[in-house]
């Protein structure tokens, strides 16, 4: 595996939890199949509540990579759409691990299913 984006000093505040970001779902799941242009290079499932919302870049030479699934869950949330396919290339590079020097674009992507499962509504009688 690559080495994954600092996502630690974000702009917009520090990141969350799963469960503070998303109360409503239960989990978020991505089956995917990760390719590099042509070729297959590795096919799996990504749990977002318990992985993480950044799933790592597969290329063992990317640096500040990987694909950011958390966007897309926000989205589905406000169209209410529990279901969608997904393509997203990475976003990293092949540099150097300090990022003295930046290396050509890593050429990796992923393709597949986010599903999105809610949580059980629980009715006060």
């Amino acid at each position: 595996m690559g080495e994954p984006m600092d996502r630690s000093n974000r702009v917009f505040g520090r990141l969350k939890s799963f469960d503070e970001t998303f109360p409503e779902l239960e989990d978020a799941v991505v089956e995917f199949v990760e390719k590099d242009f042509v070729f297959e290079k590795r096919s799996g499932t990504w749990h977002i509540h318990g992985q993480g919302g950044l799933m790592p870049c597969g290329n063992p030479s990317c640096r500040r990579g990987g694909y950011e699934l958390d966007k897309d869950i926000r989205l589905m949330l406000r169209a209410g759409v529990l279901q969608k396919t997904i393509q997203l290339s990475c976003r990293g590079d092949e540099g150097s691990p300090q990022g003295r020097t930046i290396g050509r674009k890593c050429e990796r992507s992923i393709e597949g299913t986010l599903t999105l499962r809610l949580k059980a509504q629980t009715v006060n009688e």
